[in-house]
C-alpha cells in the first residue's frame, strides 16, 4: 500500500514537472508577429532585428523598398549626396551581416508608431520611435560597445503588400531628416554609448 502511494506520487510529480517544461519552453520562445496593421508591421520589423530573424525582415521589405541615409551616413557608407539610399537587396545583405556578426553579442529593439497616418498615392506615411540597442565587443579587454538608436525617429512609407492580401510592408524608411550622427560615450568602467542612427548600425557591423 506504502509502496503504491510512493509510486502514485512520483507520477504525479512527474507529470508536474512536464507540464511545468512544456510551459517554461512556450514561454521562452519568441513572440508572434503579424503585418496585418502599420502598427503590428512596425512591430514585427523589431521582432526581426531583436531575433535576428533575416527572413522576417526580408517579409516586411516591399520589393521596390530604399532605405535613406542621413547625409553623414550616406558618405561613410560611400553613396553619392544626390542618392543617398540603398534598396532592399543591399539593406537586407547588410541586415543579414549584422545578424550574424560575432562582433554583435546583444540586440534589443522596439519600434512604435509615434503619429500618422498620412495619406499618400499608394499607401501612407507614419513616423516610428525606434528604441534599438546593439551591444558589441571590443577587440582590447571585455567591455562592450553600445550604439543605441534612442534619439532618432524614422518617417516610413508603409503600404499594402502586392503578394498577400490584408497584410503590409514598408515602401521606405528615411532617415534623412534628423542631421548628422553624433557620439557621446559616457564616463565610468562600463560599456561606451554612443549616440547613433540605424545606418551607422548597418556601415560598422553590415559591410
Amino acid at each position: 500500500m506504502r509502496a503504491r502511494a510512493i509510486a502514485t506520487t512520483l507520477a504525479v510529480l512527474q507529470l508536474a514537472l512536464i507540464s511545468s517544461c512544456s510551459e517554461e519552453s512556450v514561454t521562452n520562445t519568441s513572440p508572434e508577429y503579424s503585418r496585418d496593421t502599420p502598427a503590428a508591421l512596425a512591430k514585427a520589423l523589431a521582432y526581426s532585428i531583436e531575433y535576428r530573424d533575416i527572413s522576417v525582415y526580408d517579409e516586411c521589405l516591399h520589393d521596390e523598398y530604399l532605405f535613406t541615409f542621413v547625409s553623414f551616413d550616406a558618405e561613410f557608407v560611400g553613396l553619392p549626396e544626390d542618392e543617398p539610399w540603398w534598396g532592399k537587396t543591399e539593406d537586407v545583405n547588410a541586415m543579414s551581416v549584422v545578424f550574424n556578426n560575432p562582433v554583435v553579442v546583444g540586440i534589443e529593439c522596439a519600434i512604435e508608431v509615434n503619429s500618422g497616418p498620412w495619406p499618400t498615392e499608394h499607401g501612407f506615411i507614419y513616423r516610428l520611435e525606434p528604441d534599438m540597442l546593439f551591444t558589441a565587443t571590443r577587440s582590447l579587454d571585455y567591455e562592450g560597445m553600445v550604439l543605441s538608436v534612442q534619439d532618432y525617429w524614422f518617417d516610413v512609407e508603409i503600404v499594402a503588400d502586392p503578394y498577400e492580401t490584408g497584410k503590409w510592408v514598408f515602401k521606405g524608411i528615411d532617415e534623412a531628416s534628423k542631421g548628422p550622427w553624433s557620439a557621446r560615450s559616457d564616463p565610468g568602467p562600463g560599456p561606451m554609448a554612443y549616440s547613433s542612427t540605424f545606418g551607422i548600425v548597418k556601415a560598422l557591423f553590415g559591410q
